[in-house]
């Protein structure tokens, strides 16, 4: 299957490390915490996001370019 990526970004370690372990248990994927956006996007050749922000969750600087 597939692999995620789990990080709120504000600095509570713990905290992801636990939400990526019950997303791991729940969708059966593997789930790496990460401290904030840009990690979590970085060198990813596809990036999905769903959310009701009015702001941009990530900017597409953090993507590197297509080859």
């Amino acid at each position: 299957m597939g692999a995620g990526v789990a990080g709120d970004g504000l600095g509570f370690p713990d905290r992801r490390t636990a939400f990526a372990r019950r997303m791991e248990s729940r969708l059966r994927i593997s789930v790496r915490p990460v401290a904030g956006a840009r990690e979590a996007v970085e060198g990813a050749d596809v990036v999905v996001t769903a959310t009701t922000a009015r702001d941009p969750v990530w900017a597409s600087g953090f993507r590197r370019a297509s080859t």
